[in-house]
């Protein structure tokens, strides 16, 4: 939590009373060692005072990608469990320190698959190059992106290339986007340009915007669920 610019920030006692399980993003896990080590120092005071205090160790789950809250359903699903388990028995039977990383899962069989148009078939479209045909498969309402269904090994043997732009036309309001293969924290991209990084659970293409405010491209650009979008470069 950024307290920065808050005129009373909160001030952390060090001392959880209940079990936390941090799920992070290896890009993120410096500031929660800290707060771990502070911890371990109030443990360790309250043990040289013989105080009866309960102070709980937090237990730290790396996801080895770089990302902020980019992890997969799989990696949430087993933390919980684990973290309930932690609750429920009152002892720590939760690998305090673990790689918790799981590999995207195949695209379900009910997505579309996305198409390759050669030169001549993108040319109904008023494209003049090879072009494949995707399909929005999920959106964010709060941050207001958009899923496509490619992944990232077919934008790279496409050519797409990081930090080079690519296209997308939305053909149901024949709009055509810039965007920018991009990877987290996404500073080597000029803020406010459109990027687009690999979601963890099928590896598909989420399109955003480079901006440390929220932006909702779905009204923006009037896209929803199963619209097709043309991409090409």
């Amino acid at each position: 939590m950024d307290q920065r610019n808050e005129a009373s920030p909160l001030h952390l006692s060090y001392k959880p009373k209940v079990p936390i399980l941090f799920l992070t993003n290896v890009s993120e896990t410096g500031p929660i060692e800290q707060y771990i080590e502070k911890v371990k120092i109030q443990q360790q005071q309250a043990a040289s005072n013989e105080m009866l205090e309960q102070i709980y160790l937090p237990a730290l789950w790396q996801i080895g990608r770089e990302g902020h809250n980019l992890v997969n359903e799989e990696e949430r699903i087993s933390a919980m469990q684990s973290l309930l388990l932690w609750m429920q028995f009152q002892t720590f039977i939760t690998v305090r320190r673990i790689d918790n990383t799981r590999p995207p899962k195949s695209a379900p069989k009910s997505h579309p698959v996305p198409t390759k148009l050669t030169t001549k078939e993108a040319k109904q479209y008023n494209i003049d190059s090879e072009a494949y045909m995707c399909t929005i498969v999920d959106s964010n309402e709060v941050f207001g992106t958009f899923t496509l269904n490619i992944v990232e090994e077919q934008l790279k043997n496409f050519g797409i290339k990081y930090r080079r732009p690519f296209y997308l036309k939305i053909l149901d309001t024949e709009e055509i986007l810039e965007v920018r293969l991009a990877v987290f924290p996404f500073v080597d991209v000029p803020l406010n340009v459109l990027i687009a990084f690999c979601e963890p659970n099928f590896n598909y293409t989420i399109i955003s915007q480079n901006t440390f405010e929220f932006k909702n491209l779905l009204n923006r650009y009037k896209v929803k669920l199963q619209d097709r979008v043309l991409l090409f470069s």
